[in-house]
């Protein structure tokens, strides 16, 4: 080497001594869905604070309080996910008291609060779905180890988990005052002596309401999936930038070296680049299901309100029939549609796994050939079998990667089949709703005439 070359070459050992001492995986590549569950809690407060209630309606539950508690929870969770991040992101070894008692400040707000919602609500299988995943997300807590200096990858993976229960239950609480605050108002409606000509408008743009943010949140998941994929192509770049840093350094190094390591960093960028590729066609897919699906929960629970509005005017009939079975229809469509959000969330765990398995494994390829290349490029004198080496061992990783394929399609099933169970959910509510709804109808009609 030259005088310039090898000047570079130290410069490099030493700004990328950590590359070759196998450091520990960066927590904050590993946890995608703290950042999530970040973007989840700022969009939630903020509909919170734009919730507005008709001070006109009477209401048999408070609605106010309601809506301040669970604004309360979202805040505090926020302060306590920002301690997190702050804890990961210092340099040096975690402090693993400090982080600890941030997650756990997290499960305390989210996974122990009672927030008292009624009991219309609380029988519905979202909010016993949330009851059971606050049990599952206590359990992962409980299964991280924080007696070490660093998180293994099993903690990773349930401190993932963990997380992403915790975002569910914040967008659940959410969705859940809106909800409430639209079935008040509807019962209060109907307990009137005159019911106002704008119900139906009202009604409908409830429903909306609900939809248009269970899509955000939607949206943010997909920007989730994205901010979880940049560390996979951060690594890939930076190792490809790192590999013809070092083969620019050396003019001795043989042709067939330069060519192996080329080789490597080009099947390491098409194998992350197709992932994502991938990754991204069930989340189109996905999103395709998800608008039909929230479409047609909104306008076939919408028909049914509408039916039963149109027996209040000129002259109210079947009282008791309207106001026992609409406020239940508003709830079973607000809570389906709060479910439909979920099932990103509820998929999550089986992306996670399979594409985790391969940034590490990738990861590790590239510390053993990046060492590997520092000592081919590093040598004098007799080089042959240090470059022989060098070239088996990048020719062996690269057919390593090259066999590296991601199964999406379990994801796919467990993703685009929880969209059709719900929606098959509430198709089955709504449809039992009305044959109850008709039969009361019946029912009062041979009163009528008794």
């Amino acid at each position: 080497m030259n005088v310039v070359s090898q000047a570079v070459f130290v410069f490099v050992l030493v700004s990328t001594r950590e590359c070759f001492a196998v450091p520990a995986p960066d927590p904050l590549d590993y946890l995608p869905a703290l950042g999530y569950l970040r973007s989840v809690l700022h969009l939630s407060t903020g509909f919170l604070e734009e919730l507005q209630l008709d001070p006109s309606v009477p209401q048999t539950y408070d609605v106010s309080e309601m809506i301040k508690k669970v604004h309360s929870t979202l805040t505090d969770t926020e302060q306590a996910v920002e301690i997190t991040w702050q804890q990961l992101e210092m340099p040096g070894s975690l402090h693993m008291q400090h982080l600890a008692d941030g997650l756990r400040s997290i499960q305390r707000s989210l996974g122990e609060t009672n927030f008292r919602f009624p009991e219309y609500y609380r029988r519905e299988n979202v909010s016993q779905e949330m009851d059971l995943l606050k049990l599952a997300m206590s359990e992962q807590l409980d299964r991280v180890s924080f007696t070490r200096t660093e998180f293994a990858l099993s903690d990773l993976r349930e401190l993932n988990g963990f997380l992403t229960g915790a975002t569910s239950q914040a967008m659940t609480a959410t969705m859940a005052v809106f909800l409430i605050a639209s079935v008040e108002k509807l019962t209060g409606y109907l307990n009137l002596i005159v019911l106002p000509s704008h119900v139906e408008t009202t009604e409908l743009k409830d429903l909306l309401d609900i939809g248009v943010r269970v899509r955000a949140y939607d949206q943010l998941y997909a920007g989730a999936l994205r901010n979880g994929s940049e560390p996979f192509q951060r690594a890939a770049m930076e190792g490809r930038q790192l590999v013809y840093t070092m083969l620019n350094m050396s003019l001795d190094l043989p042709e067939n070296v330069k060519q192996a390591a080329t080789e490597f960093t080009g099947q390491v960028d098409s194998f992350v680049d197709t992932s994502i590729v991938e990754m991204l066609l069930t989340k189109n897919a996905a999103d395709e299901k998800f608008g039909e699906v929230l479409q047609n929960i909104v306008y076939t629970s919408y028909g049914l309100l509408s039916t039963g509005l149109a027996m209040m005017r000129p002259l109210p009939q079947h009282v008791l029939c309207v106001r026992d079975v609409l406020p239940r229809a508003q709830t079973i469509a607000g809570t389906n549609l709060m479910s439909i959000a979920l099932c990103s969330n509820d998929a999550s765990a089986i992306l996670y796994d399979s594409v985790m398995e391969f940034r590490e494994q990738i990861r590790l390829l590239q510390h053993r050939t990046f060492q590997q290349l520092h000592k081919a490029v590093g040598c004098s004198g007799n080089c042959a079998s240090v470059y022989n080496a060098t070239v088996d061992l990048f020719n062996a990783s690269t057919a390593e990667v090259r066999g590296f394929s991601t199964d999406f399609e379990p994801h796919r099933i467990r993703l685009l089949g929880c969209l059709s169970d719900r929606y098959e959910i509430v198709m089955a509510e709504v449809l039992d709703i009305s044959y109850n709804f008709n039969q009361c109808v019946k029912l009062s009609k041979l009163e009528l005439f008794d």
